[in-house]
């Protein structure tokens, strides 16, 4: 199992990331409409990258286990996906 720093870790990482996407986002409809598209595909390649960036560094550098690189890879995908949910509703 994760321990409570690395999930405090990743739970501030997505906040951060979904308020620079709601941020973002809303600050380009306003001034710029016509780049909304260029700006969702670049943001949404830096939270992947961020993202698996740490998997990554957690499995590679962090990790004692096969069993808690999963259950933190598995932990970290949730996480994202909750924070894609709770973006679009608040967003939209």
């Amino acid at each position: 199992m994760p321990s409570l720093t690395s999930f405090l870790f990743c739970a501030l990482l997505f906040i951060v990331l979904g308020l620079a996407w709601i941020y973002g986002l809303g600050l380009v409809k306003r001034s710029f409409p016509q780049e909304m598209i260029t700006f969702s595909v670049i943001f949404m390649v830096v939270r992947v990258t961020l993202v698996l960036a740490v998997i990554g560094t957690y499995v590679f550098c962090l990790s004692d286990s096969l069993a808690e690189s999963k259950a933190f890879a598995a932990m970290v995908l949730i996480m994202y996906g909750l924070m894609m949910v709770i973006s679009y509703v608040i967003k939209h």
